[in-house]
C-alpha cells in the first residue's frame, strides 16, 4: 500500500460545466495531465440493449483509504427517460456509494457507456453516526447517466463563448 500511496497526488480542479438534472459536472484541472486514451474510449449507447453485460468500478462504501478498487458486473436492465427529459440507465448491479462518478462499461465492446450516479437502497446513517450510508438487505438497483450527456457538456465547453 505504501508504494501505491506514493504514486497518488492531489490536483486542484474547478467546475467548468454543470448539469444538475443529470447530477454531473465537468472539471478542469489546474495543471496539465498527460494521458493516452484509446480512440474508442466512449461507446455508442444505441448499440447496447437491455440484457447486455456491463461492469462498473468504484471503492466499496466510498472507502479510498485502503486503495481497494472493486469491479462489479451485471446487466443493463433498461434505458429510461423521465418527464423532465432526463435520461438514465437502469443497471442490475450493486453500485455502492464509492462507485458514484465511476465509469459504466459495455463489457462486449470494452468502452464507457455511462457514469454511475445514484442508486436506490442506500439509506443515510443516523445523524450521530457522522455521515455515510448504511446498506439495507437488497441494493441491486443502480442508475447511470448515459455517456452522451457527458459528451454534451464537453461539446458545450469547446464552443466559443458569445460576447
Amino acid at each position: 500500500y505504501q508504494v501505491a500511496a506514493q504514486k497518488l497526488r492531489c490536483i486542484a480542479a474547478s467546475v467548468v460545466q454543470l448539469n444538475e438534472l443529470n447530477d454531473i459536472a465537468l472539471l478542469k484541472f489546474d495543471e496539465p495531465i498527460e494521458m493516452k486514451l484509446p480512440p474508442n474510449l466512449f461507446g455508442e449507447l444505441d448499440r447496447v440493449f437491455p440484457g447486455a453485460p456491463i461492469a462498473h468500478l468504484g471503492y466499496p462504501f466510498g472507502n479510498t483509504r485502503n486503495l481497494v478498487l472493486a469491479i462489479r458486473s451485471g446487466c443493463l436492465a433498461a434505458k429510461l427517460e423521465n418527464v423532465n427529459g432526463v435520461r438514465q440507465l437502469y443497471v442490475e448491479s450493486v453500485a455502492y456509494s464509492g462507485a458514484a462518478g465511476g465509469p459504466l462499461l459495455d463489457v462486449a465492446r470494452g468502452n464507457i457507456i455511462g457514469l454511475i450516479n445514484s442508486q436506490l437502497g442506500l439509506l443515510p446513517k443516523s445523524a450521530d453516526d457522522k455521515g455515510g450510508f448504511s446498506v439495507p438487505l437488497q441494493t441491486d438497483l443502480s442508475f447511470a447517466t448515459p455517456i452522451q450527456s457527458v459528451m454534451q457538456l464537453l461539446e458545450k465547453q469547446k464552443q466559443p463563448s458569445a460576447g
